[in-house]
């Protein structure tokens, strides 16, 4: 073999193509096996060439390690842990935050029976709209930066609730929106970029868990506050917004952790199962990328079935445990039970994961 046609071997981070003006068979020592398959025509300056396809385990052997633990994995790990404390507090505060904003009747704040539907109506139709712009968001901003900004949206909007204000819960509630679309939008692409095609359905499956156990903890704490009280006190208020808000700040730390640099861009293709760098995406390119798909096929024959998921999450999500803290016969416990509602509804979301990975 020559000096030319051994520079000109195959690059994995070009298109799979070889100079070289005479048949080649080569061990390619990149991934340890014989490649018999590189076949150029005399006479031509290029033809195309079969790169192995699988290169899971020996990237594998690559990836780096932080305290003997894989980074990738560590970085979905992180990235549960964070959801855990920043996400499992607003959803704990979401179940609660009408019969709270009821509680409140002084000469700052008059809060009314509703106020919370129509601060969570709020709350989606910003998020729907996040939903377009997130991508963009990411090609300037990363989707690490992305992270820590959702989640300091959701501390802002569970800090209304300390001194409810009517203008300040109004915009918390857009805000909230705004950032929790973002993080939602991020959270898919950073568990599939952190996976291999073999481990992509357990680290969804762990990042899942992770969350919904935020749900059991951030319920049962609330049940115990209110338990034997029929009315929320000024004080069990500040006290149990306290407490969620500095689940929220913790969830901020715990994403500040995550290991990849602040500002990296959001990469071309999702999976990462190949050693090539992918070139990212513009904000321009990823906003009409997403409208693309937004109107695809598929997509609109998914319309009506998101309608209906919407309509069942806002009904387990605010309407069912609010009307169990608004029914006087439950007497003394009625408080509670919107709680005790929420850990019921975790352990059954835990065990339909379950459920699910095990069918898989």
């Amino acid at each position: 073999m020559n000096t030319e046609s051994t520079e000109n071997l195959i690059d994995p981070c070009q298109t799979g193509k070889v100079k070289a003006d005479s048949n080649v068979s080569y061990t390619d020592y990149r991934f340890e096996k014989h490649n018999p398959s590189v076949v150029t025509t005399p006479g031509r300056n290029e033809s195309t060439s079969t790169v192995p396809s699988d290169l899971d385990s020996v990237a594998a052997e690559r990836e780096r390690r932080v305290f003997g633990v894989n980074e990738r994995f560590l970085n979905v790990l992180l990235l549960g842990v964070g959801f855990m404390f920043s996400v499992g507090a607003l959803q704990t505060c979401g179940m609660a935050q009408t019969v709270i904003l009821h509680s409140v009747q002084d000469d700052y704040f008059q809060g009314s029976s509703t106020m919370g539907y129509i601060l969570l109506a709020i709350q989606n139709a910003a998020q729907a709209i996040a939903y377009f712009f997130s991508a963009s968001l990411c090609a300037v901003i990363g989707p690490k930066l992305a992270l820590v900004a959702g989640s300091i949206c959701i501390s802002l909007n569970i800090a209304c609730y300390l001194r409810p204000f009517t203008a300040t819960v109004y915009v918390g509630a857009v805000v909230v929106g705004l950032g929790s679309g973002v993080m939602w939008a991020v959270q898919g692409h950073f568990v599939s970029s952190n996976s291999r095609s073999r481990t992509v359905e357990r680290n969804m499956a762990l990042f899942w868990g992770l969350l919904q156990t935020s749900s059991i903890l951030g319920s049962l704490f609330y049940f115990l506050m209110l338990r034997g009280s029929e009315e929320i006190e000024p004080h069990i208020r500040w006290t149990v917004i306290s407490t969620l808000l500095g689940a929220s700040i913790i969830g901020i730390f715990v994403f500040s952790l995550i290991r990849q640099p602040w500002f990296a861009k959001l990469p071309r293709q999702y999976t990462q199962l190949s050693e090539c760098p992918a070139k990212p995406f513009g904000p321009k390119e990823a906003l009409v990328r997403t409208i693309r798909l937004a109107m695809r096929r598929d997509m609109l024959l998914l319309i009506p079935h998101f309608f209906y998921i919407g309509f069942e999450c806002t009904m387990w999500a605010s309407v069912y445990s609010t009307s169990l803290g608004y029914t006087k016969a439950f007497g003394i416990i009625r408080q509670s039970l919107v709680g005790l509602n929420g850990v019921f509804l975790g352990l059954g979301e835990i065990s339909a994961s379950i459920a699910l990975m095990l069918i898989q």
